[in-house]
């Protein structure tokens, strides 16, 4: 479910940012690096993902999102993984 609004086509319109638990955006916040790679994965609707060879997101809470940024091409780790 995306909560796109009734006069909304959910197939055509999709939430990039959605927020935190507590229903804050927080705009004047920073962004973490997870969170950039979130909101960038989630605008390719294919949802492609190879895996990563990242060695530090096992289990992180934005893994797959990473992995599918990283598939992408849109973001790179460090050499050491």
């Amino acid at each position: 479910a995306t909560n796109v609004p009734d006069m909304l086509n959910g197939d055509d319109h999709y939430a990039y940012v959605v927020g935190y638990s507590d229903g804050t955006v927080r705009p004047n916040a920073n962004i973490s690096r997870a969170e950039f790679a979130t909101i960038c994965a989630r605008f390719d609707k294919t949802q492609i993902s190879t895996g990563s060879n990242f060695t530090d997101i096992s289990g992180h809470w934005a893994e797959k999102y990473i992995e599918r940024a990283a598939t992408l091409g849109w973001i790179a780790g460090y050499s050491d993984g």
